[in-house]
């Protein structure tokens, strides 16, 4: 019976349609999008031809640098493969009457003009607000008066069909259960599946540039590293045994927030497992990685975590990181997982420091086999590492950043309990 009333409401909302249509004997004339119209997906097939590419926005970068880095645009149906990419250049910025990278973000958008390449993905530059509009037809239902009328039928259809049959949608059903299968559902982080869907083809992003660098098809003009950074809350265990668990939930949500609130837009945090976060900065630059780490250590003792009504508790973290492609003369010589666990021996060793520390690893030379072997086959338990092939990068409240003691080599440190 349901599949049958189910056939019925699909007639309905057809016919509705065709009503609303019938009722507007013409489009409005911002409606005729020029040129060719195509799905960010296909962009790559018209590279070279007029045509007006149309696909959600779902990031937003503005470099503020000298050198007159853009404003990019990132047209995605596979987050986070950029499909498509816009390109407003500083000086095209300031025509625009809102930052476009809040103006169109999570908006069905439309990009018209000479379809290039740029950095291995195809393009448009955008000269003047006019080659960038909101995409009208798909979004045109707001503003006809017709296709008003129709959008109210089809939500009493709808609600109809849920007061008869006592069931939601099913479309926004599987939405919703999908989303949740990615949310950590205590923090609100991503988890662990997440990352298995989005971190390996950022990957692949990444190793597509260093090979375009490699063959001149682009200028080194803008970096494109990935910074794993893995946190660690100090001593929780402690949270729990003096004031139960459920203040430790607390403090876990009040440090995703926190983390989450020193993160950009692009950058993605995870729940790792129990007390542990892992932090994905993109577009960076190695040698920030102690900044940024310090940013998350300082957004996490920002201050006192309420246990309740008569209690308060300072809560610290550790912090350890690692770039992706760790050699960059040979950047798919690691996997992610490899760099994962160089990431790991950076956060022990912030734990045998002290606490309250963060610890980065950074190649001291090229990569070689002796190197490789070195890495895969060193002491991931205990003891000291062995020395000649990474350089620790220590961070500390009283060692920061640009310390003269900060990025001095070391043989390894003892690791410690967390």
């Amino acid at each position: 019976m349901r599949r049958v009333f189910a056939g019925s409401r699909a007639g309905c909302v057809a016919a509705l349609a065709s009503l609303a249509l019938a009722a507007w004997p013409s489009l409005p004339a911002w409606a005729a999008t020029p040129g060719k119209r195509i799905p960010a997906a296909e962009a790559g097939k018209y590279v070279g031809e007029e045509a007006t590419v149309c696909g959600t926005v779902v990031g937003g970068v503005y470099a503020d640098r000298s050198n007159g880095q853009p404003t990019f645009l990132d047209f995605d149906k596979a987050y986070p493969e950029e499909l498509f990419r816009v390109i407003i250049w500083r000086a095209d910025r300031a025509k625009f009457k809102e930052p476009p990278e809040q103006l169109f973000h999570d908006k069905h958008v439309c990009a018209t003009g000479k379809i290039q390449l740029y950095h291995g993905k195809p393009e448009i530059v955008v000269r003047d607000p006019a080659q960038l509009i909101l995409d009208q037809v798909r979004q045109s239902a707001a503003w006809w008066p017709a296709a008003g009328i129709a959008l109210i039928l089809l939500a009493l259809v709808g609600a109809a069909v849920r007061l008869r049959h006592g069931f939601p949608l099913q479309r926004g059903r599987q939405l919703t259960r999908i989303d949740d299968s990615l949310v950590d559902p205590l923090t609100g982080a991503r988890n662990r599946r997440f990352f298995d869907q989005v971190v390996p083809a950022e990957c692949r992003r990444v190793l597509r540039h260093y090979r375009n660098l490699a063959s001149g098809a682009q200028p080194p003009d803008r970096n494109h590293d990935l910074l794993f950074c893995v946190v660690d809350l100090d001593r929780f265990k402690t949270v729990n045994d003096l004031y139960g668990h459920r203040a430790g939930d607390e403090v876990l949500r009040v440090v995703a927030q926190r983390l989450g609130s020193a993160l950009r837009d692009i950058d993605l945090l995870f729940r790792w497992g129990g007390d542990e976060f892992l932090v994905v900065f993109r577009d960076s630059e190695r040698g920030q990685g102690d900044e940024l780490a310090n940013r998350l250590m300082e957004a996490v003792r920002s201050a006192p975590i309420s246990l309740g009504a008569r209690s308060a508790m300072k809560v610290t973290c550790s912090v350890g990181w690692a770039p992706y492609p760790w050699f960059s003369d040979a950047p798919a010589e690691l996997s992610a997982e490899e760099v994962l666990d160089l990431a790991d021996r950076g956060l022990y060793a912030a734990k045998a420091g002290g606490r309250d520390r963060a610890a980065g690893l950074l190649p001291t030379g090229n990569c070689t086999p002796e190197t490789l072997q070195e890495i895969r086959e060193g002491d991931r338990s205990g003891g000291e590492e062995s020395s000649g092939w990474w350089r620790l990068l220590r961070y500390s409240p009283e060692n920061p950043p640009n310390h003269p003691q900060r990025g001095s080599e070391s043989e390894g440190p003892a690791l410690g309990n967390a």
